[in-house]
């Protein structure tokens, strides 16, 4: 779940929605005057916060996707994508 704090203090929130046959994902902004706004508050982050966590991410996660892959192909031969 990815809450965006943006410049002007509203936040991106996201919000899904279904039927029947049918489902949706989006996201939503709301303002101070939302009852929802103090509860996604805490959990918000700037887009630029947003980049910084997944670039950590995805260089934690690096040695361990090398790890599976290379137990992947030990068990299933070479990989295709």
């Amino acid at each position: 779940m990815r809450i965006v704090k943006l410049p002007d203090g509203r936040l991106r929130i996201p919000v899904a929605a279904a039927g029947e046959g049918w489902a949706a994902d989006g996201t939503e902004i709301i303002g101070a005057d939302d009852p929802r706004y103090p509860d996604y508050l805490p959990l918000a982050l700037t887009e630029d916060e947003h980049a910084a966590r997944d670039r950590e991410n995805a260089s934690a996660n690096a040695g361990l996707l090398a790890r599976w892959g290379t137990r992947y192909e030990a068990q299933h031969g070479r990989r295709t994508a």
